[in-house]
């Protein structure tokens, strides 16, 4: 049913709370989770990675591996950021062993680029969480959510809550 499921990520502890629900469903299904970082505002300019654990690993990032690469060996690993650290605390402390998934960090428009990502990486589901700034016309989703929900061709899970 779904193969990859993304985890839209914002360096809140908030967005942090749909990654036990995305978990649950990666192993229901035995899909892939990947998070996903978003800054902003562009401050450098780099191509997109995703990092992979080797199924039933240790739990550790094993690989990096180019996005649009088909075949070969693991790359170097881009200078670490702070979004690069999150992303990878949120992934060893939610994540158990035996779930496969991706850390992709990228940056522009939040909405914008959950949609491109997903699209991109081929994801079957969006788990996200809603909070920030409400909109006018839902009380308690976001904008980003809403927007997201409907620009996505993919189903997308929102999940509401306080901070």
């Amino acid at each position: 049913m779904f193969k990859n499921i993304l985890v839209p990520l914002d360096g809140s502890t908030h967005a942090t709370q749909a990654i036990p629900i995305a978990v649950d469903l990666a192993r229901a299904v035995n899909a892939t989770l990947i998070l996903l970082g978003i800054t902003p505002h562009p401050v450098q300019l780099r191509e997109n990675v995703v990092l992979s654990q080797a199924g039933g690993g240790s739990g550790l990032l094993t690989e990096i591996v180019p996005f649009d690469a088909t075949e070969g060996g693991p790359i170097k690993a881009p200078q670490a950021s702070n979004g690069y650290h999150y992303l990878n605390e949120a992934a060893h402390h939610f994540i158990p062993d035996g779930i496969t998934y991706g850390i992709v960090e990228t940056s522009g428009n939040p909405a914008q680029a959950i949609v491109a990502n997903a699209e991109r990486m081929n994801c079957d589901l969006i788990v996200m969480t809603a909070h920030g700034y409400p909109s006018a016309e839902a009380s308690g989703v976001s904008a980003v959510a809403l927007e997201v929900a409907s620009q996505a061709p993919m189903p997308t899970l929102i999940l509401c809550g306080g901070e």
